[in-house]
C-alpha cells in the first residue's frame, strides 16, 4: 500500500496535463536524488500497449509532450518507468 506522503511525493515528480485531453498530453518529470527517467509507456483500457518511447534523455524539470491525437476516444494509461520504480497515471483521450 502507498501511504498519502508518498502518493504525494509521487504526484509532484510526475503530473500529467490536460486531462482529458484531445491532440497533446503533456508529462511533468520532476525527479528527486539520483532517479532517472527510463522509459515512457501508454496503454489503453485493455492493457495493450499503444504507444512507447525511450526516455532516457529526459531530465528532472523537462515536460514531455506526447501525441495522442491519433488515439481512439476512451482510458488510457501512462507510465513511466525510471531506474527506481514506475509511476503510472490515468487519462482520457476525448475527440
Amino acid at each position: 500500500a502507498v501511504s498519502g506522503v508518498d502518493e504525494r511525493m509521487a504526484n509532484r515528480m510526475f503530473s500529467i496535463f490536460p486531462n482529458p485531453t484531445d491532440d497533446v498530453l503533456s508529462l511533468q518529470w520532476n525527479a528527486e536524488g539520483r532517479e532517472q527517467a527510463e522509459q515512457v509507456s501508454v496503454h489503453d483500457a485493455s492493457g495493450r500497449l499503444v504507444m512507447q518511447m525511450d526516455a532516457s534523455a529526459i531530465s528532472t524539470g523537462s515536460r514531455i509532450n506526447l501525441p495522442v491525437k491519433s488515439l481512439a476516444a476512451g482510458s488510457y494509461q501512462v507510465s513511466l518507468s525510471t531506474n527506481k520504480g514506475r509511476y503510472t497515471r490515468a487519462f482520457v483521450v476525448a475527440h
